[in-house]
């Protein structure tokens, strides 16, 4: 049969077979599912970590949403962000003309060696350059107190380029360059993806503030205004982690980051950028959530999480219809209805490998929550069998990680991560933990429990005067080491501790104050192994001293001679191995290491030695012996994890301060605090008290 032949308006000879085709082709793609596109900017991820939902609504239409919780904007945020920082920050980077760039940066070269005369220089050219022609269109528009705000917000901002440029004059000879540099493109729109374990890529987008470049310590400095007050400064960290993670995908370059409060009297929250990097890893669970959020509002999908703040749930103007919209099965605040999941899911997975369980309940903790199940022996489930199912619980219950599956007391724990992860911070886990720490004079928080309860080390307690710690590279090993020694100091702020803080890698401790915490920092070996020698010494004297007293501890000495105390001593040693290199040395060593251990709590000598190499060669039996607590973080193998702890499980650990405490306290699973730029800070306010 022969096929018919149509002509079309453009003269074009088409098969009626073909024209069938293509009907056909076209509503195979009309039917087909639309991809949906993730897309998603700062402001939005971080619309979700404070509330998934308020993200789902946002993307649903219901603008408002993002204000939710958020305490009233400053009038003048919007003004001087638009109006003057911006602008200024253009100029100076070059975006917009060479004269005002050079009026600029001839102001920083020239004035940099005088904080009082730069400030008043840099007022004075903000207020002829960008403010006066601001209020000469605006100012009947404006009252006498909404001008004076935005001249506070002015002299906060001019307070900190001023301590920036100042603090960075050392080096004249190279000022000129480091004025030239340090002004980078503000408002700058980067762009980077995040490809989920599905295959679902995520695009992130966000525009910062402004950035300045610091040549002398090879670092960008990420700064964000503050003019909508954010109460909770982990919840600001969580921010500015995702303009630096956006820097990073698209530079290279670890940021460290600053948040400048405008218009409130508290000093701006500056974050290392090792304290960022921290916060970054901790960003994928983010995205994941922000991809779930997406697509349930794409397909219609009733299955968003309420938020971990139930407070917002208070104050929501969207709670009455909240769970019609989004399910009442995860109806539950903070956090509950996610372990309920995780818990029906492992109970599930272990039924299908013929390990019948009884759920328990759970814990919900910062970082973790704790799945806790009961094993049905007269069917034959032991634990042993249960642990042995961890890599396998890996792959089935979709984990970044094995499980840490324990014995418990009456039940078997499972610990999982949670979706949406809080920094941990000093400062507040010291006030937290007040009403259990210990009364000594020399108790430090070590962490969080798995039910967010502080941890306190005593280095009074015969059983905590000393402490070893091992992990990888990674594992938040240097950064415990620096709460431990802030700690120490913040939480006993009118008594005297005395340091020896020894650092190989020479990067540890580079950045504690020393002169503020009574602190001598040796790098060396030999220089290193002559101290520990004269600490024995000193030892040994304090116990002469203590003999003639009739005193049996330092702490019965000081209660009988409250004029005349003796001050504790706490040595700090990071990377323990460094100093075993040498096979000479290393017996005295290990000599000084063992006599410290065994007799130092009594005279108030407290030793911390930390390794990132946990190997029978570096941790002799006499060291470990000597040694009471024993701090295990990430490591690699069961083999390092037993050496360190006599029992496995710290290769199941995910790093950035995870650990497993032991020794001879009752073993516990902590998350490490970071000591963040307000802890250094305040050791200002301690030595004003001593």
């Amino acid at each position: 049969m022969r096929e018919s032949q149509h002509g079309n308006r453009y003269g074009i000879i088409t098969r009626t077979s073909d024209v069938n085709n293509h009907v056909s082709m076209i509503t195979l793609f009309l039917t087909m599912p639309k991809q949906i596109p993730f897309k998603a900017n700062v402001s939005d991820l971080h619309l979700c970590r404070r509330c998934p939902r308020l993200l789902a609504l946002k993307l649903s239409g219901k603008s408002n949403a993002w204000q939710v919780g958020l305490q009233g904007e400053s009038f003048c945020g919007k003004i001087f962000h638009n109006d003057v920082a911006a602008p200024f920050h253009r100029d100076a980077a070059g975006q917009k003309g060479v004269k005002k760039r050079r009026e600029i940066l001839d102001l920083f070269k020239n004035h940099s060696h005088n904080p009082d005369e730069l400030k008043k220089e840099l007022l004075t050219l903000v207020y002829r350059n960008y403010l006066s022609p601001y209020l000469d269109v605006n100012s009947q528009t404006l009252s006498t107190s909404q001008i004076e705000s935005l001249g506070r917000c002015i002299v906060k901002w001019g307070d900190f380029l001023t301590d920036f440029f100042c603090g960075n004059s050392d080096d004249l000879d190279n000022l000129a360059a480091f004025v030239n540099h340090a002004f980078l493109p503000p408002e700058k729109i980067l762009k980077s993806q995040y490809t989920a374990g599905d295959g679902s890529i995520l695009t992130v987008s966000g525009k910062f503030d402004c950035a300045l470049l610091d040549r002398t310590h090879g670092e960008v400095l990420l700064v964000e205004f503050k003019c909508l007050r954010e109460t909770d400064v982990t919840e600001e960290l969580a921010q500015m982690a995702l303009y630096a993670w956006l820097i990073r995908e698209n530079t290279g370059l670890s940021p460290r980051t600053c948040v400048l409060y405008l218009e409130e009297e508290k000093p701006a929250a500056t974050f290392s950028a090792t304290e960022t990097a921290g916060v970054i890893a901790l960003l994928p669970q983010l995205f994941e959530n922000a991809i779930h959020v997406i697509r349930a509002v794409h397909s219609g999908e009733k299955s968003i999480p309420k938020t971990d703040h139930p407070q917002l749930c208070n104050e929501c103007p969207y709670r009455e219809d909240c769970d019609v919209r989004f399910g009442n099965i995860l109806s539950v605040p903070d956090g509950h209805s996610e372990a309920d999941d995780h818990l029906q899911r492992l109970v599930d997975y272990l039924g299908k490998h013929r390990l019948p369980v009884e759920p328990v309940g759970y814990i919900n903790g910062p970082r973790f929550i704790r799945l806790k199940i009961n094993p049905r022996p007269e069917k034959g489930v032991t634990v042993a069998k249960i642990q042995r199912l961890a890599n396998d619980m890996k792959v089935g219950l979709d984990l970044a990680n094995p499980p840490l599956i324990q014995a418990q007391s009456g039940y078997v724990s499972v610990d999982v991560p949670r979706r949406n992860i809080k920094p941990l911070l000093l400062s507040p886990l010291i006030r937290d933990g007040e009403a259990t720490r210990p009364d000594s004079d020399v108790a430090v928080p070590v962490g969080a429990e798995i039910d967010g309860k502080t941890f306190w080390l005593n280095f009074a307690d015969p059983a905590m005067s000393s402490v070893l710690i091992g992990g990888t590279s990674g594992s938040g090993k240097s950064v415990l080491l620096q709460s431990l020694v802030l700690g120490l100091r913040l939480a006993n702020p009118n008594v005297r501790t005395e340091f020896t803080l020894i650092d190989p890698k020479r990067v540890t401790f580079m950045k504690i104050p020393l002169e503020k915490i009574d602190a001598e920092l040796i790098c060396d070996p030999q220089p290193a192994l002559e101290r520990l020698t004269q600490l024995v010494e000193e030892m040994e004297q304090r116990y002469c001293l203590l003999e003639s007293e009739k005193c049996f501890d330092i702490e019965a000495y000081n209660l009988a001679n409250s004029q005349t105390p003796l001050t504790h001593h706490v040595t700090v040693i990071d990377e323990f191995a460094d100093l075993m290199v040498d096979k000479k040395a290393n017996k005295e060593l290990e000599l000084v290491i063992q006599r410290l251990g065994q007799k130092g709590r009594a005279a108030g000598f407290h030793l911390v030695l930390a390794t990132q190499r946990p190997e029978a060669k570096v941790i002799s039996p006499l060291i470990k012996a000597n040694l009471q607590v024993k701090i295990a973080m990430k490591v690699t193998s069961q083999a390092n994890s037993k050496i360190i702890l006599d029992e496995d499980g710290a290769e199941c650990l995910i790093g950035n301060g995870d650990m497993l405490l032991g020794g001879s306290v009752k073993p516990v699973r902590l998350q490490g605090a970071w000591a963040s730029a307000t802890d250094y800070e305040a050791l200002t306010r301690c030595n004003r008290l001593r």
